[in-house]
């Protein structure tokens, strides 16, 4: 490693600054020019808010390493427990998609739909690593 490039964040909509698309792709762009390809570049994520931002830079760039598709799966909490229930019959409990506008609409016959099927006791959290 040769250089290490500072990128701006928003620490508006996550815990951890979320990295700037439009800022890492235009160094991208400049590396892609200075080697004449995306192939000898790599993009290594440590920090999980910013996962997908790499995801979907190495398939804009075709740069080597997981794409959206596949980063979904362990980010998007309902999608893994779709994957794994697939796999592994009978091993994930009931869970429903929260419907905020069906709340919104009739919060006390939601929650007893929600609670018909999935019994009083529930929990509910954010799909994804963070709440909006």
């Amino acid at each position: 490693m040769d250089e290490i490039i500072h990128v701006g964040g928003d620490c508006l909509s996550t815990l951890r600054p979320a990295l700037e698309f439009g800022a890492i792709a235009e160094r991208i762009e400049a590396e892609i020019g200075l080697l004449g390809s995306a192939e000898g570049i790599s993009i290594y994520c440590q920090q999980e808010d910013n996962l997908m931002v790499a995801a979907r830079l190495r398939q804009a760039y075709g740069i080597a390493g997981d794409r959206p598709e596949q980063v979904e799966l362990f980010r998007d909490k309902l999608a893994m427990k779709n994957r794994v229930g697939q796999s592994i019959i009978g091993s994930i409990p009931r869970h429903r998609r929260f419907d905020m506008q069906r709340y919104r609409d009739n919060c006390h016959g939601y929650f007893q739909i929600l609670s018909e099927y999935l019994g009083p006791r529930m929990v509910i959290k954010p799909v994804s690593g963070q709440a909006v």
